[in-house]
């Protein structure tokens, strides 16, 4: 690969990272969840409201007004919902409140454009099947037992004829049904490759890091100075060791802890391997992501982030 294409695709990573880092902060090591998982979940978040601007654009033009305002009401909650980035909520709490403000939405549209023979009627299924990726198996359930009496309501409805409001035309509702659920089929395959990019596709050098691993015996090393660490494992992770050498503005106590988020160990090992609070290893990877940051750093992959 050349030098411009590796540039071009670091710029694209760095833009995406910068405006996912900028939504979700420092939530993550605020509440001992791995970033990684965190970004997936909140670029579902960004794309949920994507495809709702999408929609409200879409239904604007097919004249449906309840399925506008309820789109804007979803866009807006979505918004708003990222506050909770600042707080201590758990990831699962937020996940299901994304879910219900999109499960409700999805709902409430299909109820206002004929119920059973909406065209939305297919979408109802992205709620559990989000579920899935995000949320423990006891919630994905949940999540399925209320798709399924929604669609058992839908059918009832249906077949005792309780007439539900349809504000969708009739003479569009062929072609709506056709666009609609091509654009489901895109969310469908967007939502597998960003899961399979997430968990299981990684790049050479990705793999390569990970590849190499550390063990308990040398996790204790870290009790010491930062020449002791190097001494004993500076020929395992002789790259990465010296780059950190050759940043000047950290301290050798930053470096130390540099090459801890580098090679990703858990927070709760640290804090027991080294006899302090997890939180005491939150504030020192803290500090050290933020000059990181300040010098322009990626502390995900501590390279240069491509600025052009």
């Amino acid at each position: 690969m050349s030098k411009k294409r590796k540039t071009n695709i670091n710029s694209a990573n760095s833009l995406s990272g910068l405006i996912t880092d900028k939504i979700i902060g420092e939530y993550p090591e605020n509440n001992g969840y791995q970033r990684d998982f965190v970004e997936f979940v909140t670029k579902i978040l960004i794309n949920a409201i994507g495809f709702s601007v999408i929609f409200c654009v879409g239904f604007f033009f097919l004249k449906f007004e309840e399925g506008v305002v309820i789109n804007v009401i979803m866009i807006v909650m979505l918004a708003a919902s990222t506050i909770f980035y600042k707080t201590k909520i758990k990831l699962s709490a937020l996940n299901n409140i994304h879910l219900s403000i999109c499960g409700g939405g999805i709902f409430l549209i299909i109820i206002f454009s004929g119920g059973l023979t909406s065209p939305i009627l297919p979408w109802i299924i992205t709620i559990p099947f989000v579920a899935s990726f995000l949320l423990k198996r006891i919630y994905s359930w949940i999540w399925i037992s209320i798709t399924v009496l929604i669609l058992t309501f839908l059918s009832y409805s249906y077949q005792v004829k309780f007439l539900l409001k349809n504000e969708l035309d009739i003479a569009l509702n062929y072609h709506a049904f056709y666009i609609i659920n091509l654009l489901l089929l895109f969310v469908f395959a967007l939502l597998i490759n960003n899961g399979w990019s997430a968990y299981f596709k990684k790049d050479k050098s990705k793999l390569e890091r990970e590849a190499v691993y550390i063990t308990n015996d040398e996790i204790d090393y870290f009790i010491l100075n930062w020449n002791f660490i190097k001494s004993k494992i500076g020929g395992k992770f002789h790259e990465i060791i010296n780059y950190l050498d050759q940043l000047d503005f950290l301290t050798p106590h930053e470096k130390k802890f540099a090459l801890l988020a580098y090679l990703k160990i858990d927070p709760d090992l640290l804090a027991e391997k080294l006899n302090v609070s997890k939180r005491t290893i939150e504030t020192n990877f803290y500090r050290v992501r933020k000059k990181l940051k300040h010098h322009k750093i990626d502390y995900r992959s501590l390279k240069k982030v491509a600025l052009n």
